[in-house]
């Protein structure tokens, strides 16, 4: 599962016309998402394809995730037979392994042998990930989720991604309702590292998939995402379970 290493390789001798990017928005944790993802990247047979993970965060899950395992597989124990099946817990299940772009990615890549990169910040995995142990797969964390309620794991997904089609044809709604996020100087910064690590990759000419989430995708929201700071019109973007492009 390694990932390519290819930023500003044509730095120095500024050599390559920019390539096609595709922006393909995502809604973590989706079920669905890693057949979806392998079923548009074939479709697309991008030259690259970029993640919105941090090398920070996949060496970080690499380590931890045995331990991850464990202290879910103990915690499941304590719990009666049909408390383990809420689906509560079974988003926990897929957030401990490693994200399902990453893995689509990687299959891809090893499959067309072409590279794929990591291009996040790892702040938030830094800030995020030891939770993980700390707070989540505890005893006492597992047994309260398990006792809430069994909302569907699947139909929050889809809800998602339609409150993503709703936002990104209606950049207004996205500005007042989530714009403010983009608006912190931590936020700010990391969708310029973004964009600049992605416009790296596209400098080889080829096209270029981009899998991460459906937020940075947004334009005309005055918001500095990852696709305003391409340059709006630069690049097409996609919500990964639709069929056509956003616009």
């Amino acid at each position: 599962m390694s990932p390519g290493r290819a930023f500003g390789l044509n730095k120095a001798n500024g050599a390559g016309e920019a390539g096609e990017v595709i922006l393909l928005g995502t809604v973590h944790g989706d079920p669905r998402g890693y057949g979806r993802a392998r079923e548009i990247l074939k479709a697309l047979r991008p030259a690259a394809v970029a993640v919105e993970i941090s090398r920070f965060s996949l060496r970080y899950r690499e380590r931890h995730q045995g331990r991850w395992r464990e202290l879910y597989a103990r915690g499941l124990a304590a719990l009666e037979p049909e408390q383990r099946r809420h689906p509560g817990l079974q988003r926990v299940a897929a957030q401990i392994e490693m994200p399902f772009e990453v893995r689509a990615a990687a299959d891809y890549g090893r499959e067309a042998g072409v590279a794929w990169h990591p291009i996040d910040s790892g702040a938030v995995a830094r800030e995020h990930l030891p939770r993980y142990a700390a707070e989540l797969l505890t005893p006492e964390n597992l047994a309260a989720l398990a006792a809430g309620p069994e909302e569907d794991g699947e139909d929050q997904v889809e809800a998602e991604y339609r409150r993503a089609g709703a936002m990104l044809a209606d950049p207004e709604r996205f500005r007042l309702l989530r714009g403010r996020e983009f608006q912190d100087a931590a936020t700010r910064r990391r969708e310029r590292l973004l964009a600049r690590r992605l416009a790296d990759l596209a400098r080889d000419g080829g096209r270029v998939a981009y899998l991460g989430g459906w937020e940075h995708l947004v334009t005309g929201a005055g918001a500095p995402t990852l696709a305003e700071l391409m340059g709006n019109g630069a690049v097409q973007r996609y919500l990964l379970q639709q069929a056509g492009p956003t616009g």
